[in-house]
């Protein structure tokens, strides 16, 4: 049984709950009402009678009075004395079913009774019977409106379950909509979206990992294999080959560390940073050729060892790339902590400074290095909750990290 035909049931029977309460409800307080409303008839009509009696010397009615009982003419009165009946009034007094009675005590020992035509029943089978009637209106029009609830409620699940579908073939859906309010279905839709996001990510990751992997790792070991053979041959002695290898060897494992740290995401931990006095530290292993411009200190949320390896990373990507002197600047606008990081070199073209945070991204084949400075860097400020700038100054590339300040 599927969640919509059980909900469904559920609407049902509280739709069936709530009407059967309520016609039992509105049964019972009908009839509460109409037994109160009979016995005060039935009190006016012994006290309008006992008004209308003359008891001595026997019982009888007054004339004159006689018609102030017209609003009775169906009631039916006996007057006892002892055993004995000493007056009847309006016919025979009823024993059966279909009338109200009640009895009074009068003066001289004579016993009242008075009795009406009891309409409480027949009206009580009405009212329920107006009750049956519109209850299949009533029970129709609230499962009506359930189902629609139902549909409403359902549809956000209904399309968290086929992007869920979705993501287990490896195929991102576009964002669920958040429905309105701030409910449990909103709250699921958003941690949904967040997740899917989040996959969508780390499989990137994780393609990107094995794609540069296979393309970057297969130079050296082609360079490896060839001195090996070599070695094989006797074409080269051990004293030219090893050297050879382990440079391969290097290479190859600031690849895999470059590639690891891309692979996952840092475990960061936001505090207080001061950039200034961060900037400070990174440039005086660079001088004379890079240089700190003046300025105010600039206090950013971050993690402390990953922002002075993004530093030290912009640093040495401009001597390599760019042209002396470096500078550095720090600067406060706004709620932004500023790091900017300029060459005095060609730049780069426009066109590039997109693609210049990829990883493995180079201008020419030729270039030294790897392509991961800027990829680096890119990737902190996307785990410390900032953004990487880049643009061409004229004269230089200029680098900005940007980060929240306090």
């Amino acid at each position: 049984m599927g969640l919509r035909l059980r909900l469904y049931l559920v609407f049902l029977t509280i739709g069936l709950l709530v009407a059967g309460v309520q016609l039992t409800l509105s049964y019972l307080s009908f009839a509460r009402i109409l037994a109160q409303r009979q016995d005060q008839e039935l009190r006016r009509f012994a006290q309008t009678f006992r008004y209308s009696l003359i008891l001595d010397p026997t019982p009888h009615i007054d004339p004159q009075r006689y018609t102030a009982l017209a609003p009775w003419s169906g009631g039916r009165v006996q007057i006892r004395r002892g055993g004995e009946i000493e007056l009847v009034y309006g016919g025979p007094f009823p024993k059966g079913p279909g009338w109200a009675m009640a009895r009074f005590a009068l003066p001289g020992g004579l016993d009242l009774r008075v009795a009406l035509p009891s309409l409480g029943l027949e009206v009580l089978k009405e009212e329920l019977r107006s009750s049956l009637t519109i209850l299949p209106l009533t029970l129709f029009l609230s499962l009506g409106a359930g189902l629609f609830l139902l549909r409403y409620l359902t549809r956000p699940l209904q399309e968290l379950t086929q992007a869920a579908q979705l993501i287990s073939e490896e195929r991102f859906p576009d964002p669920l909509k958040i429905p309105p309010g701030n409910d449990e279905l909103a709250h699921l839709a958003r941690s949904f979206n967040r997740m899917s996001e989040k996959i969508q990510m780390l499989l990137e990751r994780e393609r990107t990992f094995t794609r540069y992997a296979s393309h970057e790792l297969r130079t050296p070991l082609a360079g490896i294999r060839a001195q090996v053979e070599s070695l094989e041959l006797g074409l080269s002695s051990p004293e030219e080959a090893l050297p050879l290898l382990k440079a391969s060897i290097d290479r190859m494992q600031k690849l895999i560390e470059g590639l690891l740290y891309l692979a996952r995401t840092p475990q960061v931990r936001l505090a207080p940073v001061p950039l200034r006095s961060l900037a400070e530290q990174v440039v005086e292993e660079f001088r004379p050729q890079v240089e700190l411009l003046p300025g105010q200190e600039a206090v950013a949320l971050g993690q402390l060892e990953l922002l002075l390896q993004a530093v030290h990373n912009l640093i040495e990507n401009a001597l390599r790339h760019g042209k002396e002197p470096v500078w550095v600047s720090v600067e406060r606008q706004g709620s932004r902590a500023i790091l900017s990081v300029r060459d005095q070199g060609p730049g780069v073209p426009e066109e590039a400074l997109p693609h210049l945070v990829e990883p493995f991204y180079r201008l020419k084949r030729n270039t030294p290095g790897f392509g991961l400075g800027l990829a680096f860097v890119y990737h902190i400020a996307r785990a410390l909750g900032g953004q990487l700038e880049l643009a061409n100054r004229s004269p230089g590339l200029e680098v900005r990290l940007i980060l929240k300040a306090l």
